[in-house]
């Protein structure tokens, strides 16, 4: 998706830790990564919160896209802040966040954009109710087994 919207003539940058898979990834194909510490419960910390804001605000960003619920809870009420006019939640798997109040508030005030990979996520996460206020879309991105030629190949180990 980032080397789509790089094609396209967007400014595109990536929060992540430097040695991660997708920083590595993002650097390799020229896609500026800005380093950050994602770790479980950073939305209680107002020093990361601080920092982080500073870094979006910095960006100057239009859209952002989360990739999972630790991102959103930790970061779509401070680029909110930030003045970031669309925060977006793609979701690839059919499972819920816990269903408490940060999950909520992340939900309901800090994202303005939903899309799912598929309708079956996008019916689990619609029952739900997070999604309520949120613009929403599916996305269909996977294998389609109908197209998809399943030819199994063995392999010979033994020699």
């Amino acid at each position: 998706m980032a080397l789509y919207l790089k094609s396209l003539g967007h400014e595109v940058v990536v929060f992540n830790p430097l040695d991660g898979e997708l920083g590595n990834r993002s650097k390799k194909v020229g896609i500026e990564v800005i380093p950050i510490c994602w770790k479980k419960n950073n939305y209680y910390n107002p020093i990361f919160l601080y920092r982080l804001y500073k870094l979006i605000k910095a960006q100057d960003l239009d859209v952002i896209i989360f990739n999972s619920f630790i991102d959103i809870r930790d970061a779509s009420l401070v680029s909110l802040l930030a003045g970031v006019k669309k925060r977006i939640l793609r979701v690839g798997m059919p499972i819920l966040p816990k269903l408490n109040l940060a999950y909520k508030a992340s939900f309901k005030l800090g994202l303005s954009h939903f899309v799912a990979i598929s309708s079956e996520i996008f019916s689990i996460f619609d029952k739900s109710r997070l999604i309520e206020p949120l613009e929403t879309d599916t996305i269909p991105n996977g294998i389609d087994v109908d197209k998809f030629d399943f030819k199994l190949r063995t392999f010979n180990f033994e020699n």
